[in-house]
């Protein structure tokens, strides 16, 4: 839950710690071993996606954003 976020464009990444590092553990080649999402699940390809890919027009007053965590 964010607070006092003002109007506008916004892009979300997040993960879940799974095992409480504080980091997005990876496999070989960077890929993540941890469940991960952007806001609009967007996904890039060999990499995360843009930000247009992954942006949110907030308005005003409170909204809910629902993003799906991946596990690959």
């Amino acid at each position: 839950m964010f607070g006092d976020v003002l109007p506008g464009k916004y892009a979300i990444a997040f993960f879940q710690d799974e095992n409480g590092n504080g980091k997005l553990d990876t496999k070989r080649f960077g890929v993540p071993s941890e469940p991960f999402g952007f806001s609009r699940d967007a996904m890039g390809k060999l990499g995360p996606p843009s930000f247009e890919a992954a942006a949110l027009d907030l308005p005003a007053g409170p909204v809910s954003v629902v993003m799906n965590a991946k596990h690959l």
